[in-house]
C-alpha cells in the first residue's frame, strides 16, 4: 500500500479499523481477544451460554466474505437478538412447538434383561 494511501487511512480512521486495512490477520487477533476477555470477564454464571452465543455468531458470519454482506448479516442477527429479548420481556415466547403432541415410545423390555 503506497504511503499517501496510508496516511489517509490513518487520519479518517479509528486505531482499530486502521489496523483492520493494514494488518487483517493482526486485527482478527486482537477482536478474539477482546471478545475472550468480555467472556472471562463476566459472571461465571453466564460464561457458557456467552461461549455458546460468540459460537453462533462465528459460524454464521463465516459464510459470509463480502464485508457489506458480512456486516448486513450482523446488523441482521443483533436486532434478531432484540426482538427475541423484547419478546421475552413481554412474556410472548415463540417456541412454536408448544404443544405439539408426540407419541411416546416405551424401551423394549429387551433392555431390563441385560
Amino acid at each position: 500500500m503506497e504511503e499517501s494511501n496510508l496516511k489517509s487511512i490513518k487520519d479518517n480512521l479509528e486505531p482499530v479499523e486502521v489496523l483492520s486495512v493494514i494488518n487483517p490477520e493482526e486485527f482478527k487477533r486482537e477482536k478474539r481477544k477482546a471478545i475472550d476477555r468480555v467472556i472471562d470477564n463476566a459472571n461465571p454464571r453466564y460464561q457458557a451460554k456467552l461461549l455458546g452465543v460468540q459460537f453462533k455468531i462465528d459460524k454464521t458470519l463465516a459464510k459470509y466474505r463480502n464485508p457489506i454482506v458480512r456486516m448486513n448479516k450482523m446488523v441482521e442477527l443483533f436486532w434478531d437478538g432484540v426482538s427475541t429479548f423484547e419478546n421475552t420481556l413481554n412474556g410472548k415466547f415463540l417456541n412454536n412447538n408448544v404443544g405439539t403432541s408426540a407419541e411416546i415410545i416405551p424401551f423394549s423390555q429387551k433392555i431390563n434383561k441385560l
